[in-house]
């Protein structure tokens, strides 16, 4: 953002605080202000004070925009797979272990960017046909993981442990679609508008995903989802490489934690996780 630096000599020389200070405005030299009836000199004044004012909250407006391009530049690469994955909520296939893991997520609730309590990883991949993710769900106390819903589109998936995926396929951070999974495999969708506002629960997409809760006995305890969605299920703009807005993250019902990767504001409250204003970007997207 080019900010312009001329300013008074009784002003500093470089902006200070949240806002800009706007460049001064230049008056002839010979200009004089008239008295005339009606109060002519309080209408200018007033006149360069709204224009001050506007000044002001464009630049505070560019700021806000740029601050939020930063704190979005996250991005993750999808693996092509070059062999079948079989669904069965095993991650085992060589091109699951040839995928560099999310691993860096921070809490929307209770406590808004603080690290999580328990570690995740989430893998992509994809083919010809699908988008594939795999996570992987970390928890010491596994036999307290909440997990009763088996319907799809169940009132209590979001209740539940869970993970979930908000992909924008255009891009243009104004809607998306949302998907959902339990550790018992629950599967539950939505389309997003309005940049998360509204919501589309009658929106039901044919994708498919399996759940497999591990008991290690080694400290590593986990439950794994591992998701399928053809291509033909979003939209998108055909292209030959493609670069799609993201965000995925984790629900744990019996902290009542919610993480996230690309950071949202705890001010959108239930409705941050579908915020389409603040993805991270999926790249490595080809030949689909």
């Amino acid at each position: 953002m080019s900010i312009s630096k001329t300013a008074s000599k009784n002003l500093p020389s470089k902006p200070t605080g949240r806002f800009h200070l706007p460049p001064p405005i230049d008056m002839p030299a010979d200009f004089k202000p008239t008295l005339c009836a009606g109060g002519g000199i309080a209408l200018l004044i007033l006149s360069i004070g709204l224009g001050l004012t506007t000044n002001l909250a464009r630049s505070a407006n560019r700021e806000t925009d740029n601050q939020t391009r930063r704190d979005i530049d996250l991005y993750v690469t999808a693996v092509r797979a070059e062999q079948p994955i079989k669904l069965d909520g095993v991650l085992d296939e060589p091109a699951w272990q040839n995928a560099r893991p999310i691993t860096d997520f921070v809490q929307i609730q209770p406590d808004e960017g603080a690290p999580p309590s328990l570690p995740t990883e989430i893998r992509l991949l994809f083919d010809q046909k699908y988008l594939y993710f795999g996570f992987t769900c970390y928890d010491d106390q596994i036999d307290r993981l909440v997990a009763n819903e088996m319907r799809r589109d169940g009132k209590n998936v979001h209740e539940n442990d869970n993970v979930f995926i908000l992909i924008d396929g255009y891009n243009d951070q104004r809607s998306g679609f949302f998907f959902r999974i339990n550790p018992l495999g629950a599967l539950q969708d939505c389309q997003v508008f309005k940049s998360g506002d509204s919501l589309n629960f009658d929106w039901d997409a044919v994708w498919q995903a399996r759940a497999k809760v591990n008991r290690t006995g080694n400290g590593q305890d986990n439950w794994v989802a591992e998701v399928r969605i053809p291509f033909s299920q979003l939209r998108f703009k055909p292209q030959d490489v493609l670069e799609w807005g993201l965000n995925v993250g984790r629900e744990v019902a019996r902290l009542q934690e919610e993480i996230i990767w690309s950071p949202v504001p705890k001010k959108y409250g239930g409705k941050a996780k579908y915020r389409t204003e603040d993805l991270g970007r999926l790249r490595g997207l080809e030949e689909i």
